[in-house]
């Protein structure tokens, strides 16, 4: 229902604007199957030149703000530097990518770019089952207790989930702090209080 409601909303933003629905569907139909040659392009792109970033590149929405919260208060004296490099391999993609004859493209490189960037191809396997395992597990949280900070992580996770054409969302500081939020503003709730009659 949501992602209908969506897609009408996309419709309804794009007649506005004087965007044809025939525009608009090849617009999205480019940015899901251009991720991939995307993402081949900017790993091709990187080639011998990558340094692994040992997973800082995947959650570095995580450790960024821990960064500069420990900088600021004088504990870390500089910025660790794969944290550094994980910062230009994020943002490299932002970059315009020519795929084709008159086919400029960014940003969207999928989850698996910062999974390789962080190890490469077993970087990419082990990244992708963790994360898989993790929304299990929350999703599984979820369905089994209905408690409201369940329903927050699993919306967020949800979201990450269908924005996962463009990049792995965790990498960017916004949604890592909103799910950090979801520990913080919820308090411990107790099963009896969220069973549905």
């Amino acid at each position: 229902l949501l992602t209908l409601i969506a897609i009408l909303f996309s419709v309804f933003l794009s007649n506005s604007r004087g965007i044809s629905n025939d525009r608009l569907l090849m617009s999205l139909y480019k940015y899901f199957v251009g991720c991939i040659p995307n993402l081949s392009y900017w790993i091709n792109k990187l080639g011998d030149s990558l340094e692994h970033t040992y997973g800082f590149s995947s959650i570095n929405g995580f450790l960024l703000p821990v960064i500069i919260l420990l900088r600021g208060v004088g504990i870390l004296g500089a910025t660790p530097h794969l944290s550094k490099l994980a910062g230009q391999y994020i943002a490299l993609p932002e970059n315009v990518s020519q795929l084709g004859q008159g086919i400029g493209f960014n940003a969207f490189v999928s989850p698996a770019y910062s999974f390789y960037v962080d190890g490469g191809l077993i970087g990419v396997l082990i990244s992708s089952f963790v994360y898989g395992y993790i929304c299990m597990n929350l999703f599984n949280n979820f369905t089994r207790t209905h408690f409201t900070k369940h329903s927050a992580i699993y919306a967020i996770l949800f979201t990450t989930l269908i924005m996962s054409f463009t990049k792995f969302q965790f990498s960017q500081y916004f949604y890592s702090m909103a799910l950090v939020m979801c520990f913080v503003v919820y308090k411990r709730e107790k099963k009896d209080d969220n069973i549905k009659s």
